[in-house]
């Protein structure tokens, strides 16, 4: 996970829409899905719910948020 990851969960966290999420990153929403999806591999914990037409974050990510917001 590096610094653009970081910032892109706040934005998401603020957002709470993937495809609002991907335009202010300046990335496709297929591409922020398969990254985040590769960050919850990563981590070894689910992140998000996946559900058209947006995504939900789960206790995890919301309780990772302000850890996030600091660093």
């Amino acid at each position: 996970m590096d610094e653009k990851d970081w910032l892109t969960l706040v934005v998401l966290g603020t957002e709470r829409n993937i495809t609002k999420t991907a335009e202010r990153s300046y990335l496709s929403q297929p591409s922020l899905t398969h990254r985040l999806q590769q960050l919850e591999k990563e981590l070894g914990i689910g992140l998000f719910v996946y559900r058209l037409p947006s995504a939900g974050g789960t206790a995890a990510f919301f309780r990772s948020l302000p850890a996030v917001s600091v660093a």
